[in-house]
């Protein structure tokens, strides 16, 4: 892709930028604002207003169930109307599997569905 710039941030993608707690588990981790381990987080609308000035914006995001604060900050302020394509991987606010649900849970992706319906970009799932 010709003239495709990437930007990558040490920084935990949050809804404002300074520190953020966060619990790591073994292959995922959690903001959690209570967490033992801070670590610095940016605001994704700086991110993304930065990015568009420079073209297209497309975003990939697994946010280990953040989508849930992330995505209604983005939607809200509407930056997400600056966003050509957003990835989200989904998590089950249940169970906090990402694209499914681990086994025996019972919770549903209504909430993800509707805030899905709700963003004004381009959007479609991914699992890896």
């Amino acid at each position: 892709m010709n003239g495709c710039k990437v930007t990558v941030e040490k920084k935990v993608v949050w809804t404002y930028s300074g520190v953020i707690g966060f619990n790591i588990a073994a292959t995922s981790g959690r903001v959690d604002e209570k967490g033992h381990v801070r670590f610095p987080c940016v605001d994704i609308l700086s991110l993304v207003n930065r990015a568009a000035g420079n073209g297209e914006v497309i975003v990939k995001m697994d946010a280990e169930g953040a989508e849930y604060e992330i995505l209604p900050h983005l939607r809200d302020n509407r930056t997400d109307r600056l966003l050509r394509l957003l990835w989200v991987e989904p998590h089950c606010r249940s169970c906090g599997n990402g694209g499914g649900h681990r086994e025996g849970c019972q919770g549903t992706y209504n909430e993800y569905e509707e805030l899905e319906a709700s963003m004004r970009c381009e959007m479609h799932r991914w699992n890896r």
